[in-house]
């Protein structure tokens, strides 16, 4: 799993963070780890480097669009390609919804 690249979203606690552990533990060396909480996150991404992963965090609000719309762009350009997508946010919003194409 050493070239392949998972870039999840709500990674700094419960489902996310469970999960990224998940992808580092079973060998995946290139993470791109999202979330609001900065302190959080890179208590996950420690964790994921002590099973080797190069990890990339991202502090983004996905709700904000406009900030979104560049992070798999960045990722691919770290990473040079993408494999995995996670993508585990919940928005409760009284708006409208929408479906965007990020990539």
């Amino acid at each position: 799993m050493e070239d392949k690249v998972v870039l999840l979203t709500g990674a700094a606690s419960g489902i996310g963070a469970a999960t990224a552990m998940l992808f580092a533990s079973k060998g995946y060396k290139k993470m791109a780890l999202l979330d609001l909480d900065q302190a959080k996150l890179e208590a996950v991404a420690t964790k994921c480097r002590e099973h080797g992963a190069e990890v990339m965090c991202l502090f983004v609000n996905l709700a904000d669009f406009d900030t979104t719309k560049g992070v798999v762009k960045s990722v691919i350009e770290k990473f040079q390609t993408k494999h995995k997508i996670c993508f585990k946010t919940c928005f409760i919003s009284k708006q409208p919804q929408y479906n965007y194409v990020l990539f």
